[in-house]
């Protein structure tokens, strides 16, 4: 599970940093985004309601940060993901995605 905040207009000024600072500026929601039992990647809020679906016939899922693996900068998140499917005809579709995101501040 990963928790994140998003970006919010919190001071009115049409945008979603302070003009002043430049700092961003983040909602106080802290949503949440997993994999449930059934294998779908979902967002949930805080209440662990689930929000938006995003993708089905999730494998596999990890987030990986700089506190386990040390190659990776301190605002990286890695992501791996994995989703497997068979169709009717016996046919297997994969799909993968190893990439990183990194944080402004």
């Amino acid at each position: 599970m990963l928790q994140f905040r998003v970006l919010r207009d919190l001071d009115g000024n049409g945008y979603a940093y302070s003009q002043a600072t430049g700092a961003l500026e983040w909602s106080p929601e802290v949503y949440s985004i997993q994999a449930d039992a059934k294998g779908d990647l979902r967002v949930f809020d805080a209440a662990l309601k689930p929000l938006w679906h995003l993708c089905r016939h999730i494998q596999n899922l990890t987030f990986e940060t700089h506190n386990e693996n040390g190659t990776l900068q301190l605002k990286e998140i890695r992501v791996n993901l994995g989703t497997r499917k068979t169709n009717k005809r016996g046919e297997i579709f994969e799909f993968s995605i190893l990439g990183s995101i990194v944080m402004r501040n």
